[in-house]
């Protein structure tokens, strides 16, 4: 007799009560189951977009600060306000570019991989954000009265 059908043979002398007690636990297991790996997929998601939100969030504001570096062209006030993000362990790097695509400062923090230095070009589209592997890339404009006065990225 092949092994399912011993467990069949086994399961049809039980009791009825021993039958209705693993039917119960059987069907309790799979819901729990069910329940976490739903939960673990909800969780997953939403810790993706909630990266989204912070990085992008960040990106905007260090944008805003270097309004005044890209207006002036000036690459040493750029680099001092794109090094702010040193202070978040998560961020490799960050790059301004003017708005004729001219790289006018970048950011890498010490023992990162050299990033793409034309990221913008990958990813053209003003406001994106796309995972790639493990790491999370973010392309921003910069806006002043309407218009863009260069674009961010990271």
């Amino acid at each position: 007799m092949s092994q399912p059908g011993r467990l069949v043979a086994w399961f049809r002398r039980q009791p009825v009560r021993r039958k209705l007690t693993a039917t119960v636990l059987s069907t309790s297991a799979v819901t729990l189951i069910t329940g976490c790996v739903v939960f673990a997929t909800y969780d997953y998601i939403d810790a993706r977009s909630r990266l989204v939100r912070d990085v992008t969030l960040l990106a905007d504001m260090l944008g805003t600060n270097s309004i005044a570096p890209l207006t002036f062209n000036d690459a040493t006030a750029a680099a001092e306000t794109l090094r702010a993000t040193a202070v978040n362990d998560h961020i490799e790097s960050a790059r301004l570019y003017m708005p004729n695509g001219a790289l006018l400062a970048s950011y890498v923090r010490d023992g990162s991989p050299q990033a793409p230095e034309r990221d913008r070009d990958r990813f053209p589209q003003a406001g994106a954000a796309v995972f790639e592997g493990d790491s999370l890339h973010v392309v921003r404009p910069i806006v002043l009265d309407k218009g863009v006065v260069g674009t961010i990225s990271g």
